[in-house]
């Protein structure tokens, strides 16, 4: 049992960054989705003065 909970924790470990490097469903272009699943349109960074670059 000790063996599988520290292989489960040194997995997540080792996976942690991977997982942190992943896109977080940003507005960075007016056709990306939210988090809440709804689409972006203006609310994208891209067409936002002073925004990301991104496609409006």
């Amino acid at each position: 049992m000790k063996l599988l909970l520290a292989f489960a924790f040194g997995t997540a470990f080792i996976f942690s960054p991977i997982v942190s490097l992943t896109p977080a469903n940003a507005c960075t272009n007016s056709y990306d989705y939210a988090k809440d699943g709804s689409r972006c349109g203006g609310r994208a960074a891209g067409c936002k003065q002073g925004g990301r670059s991104g496609n409006c």
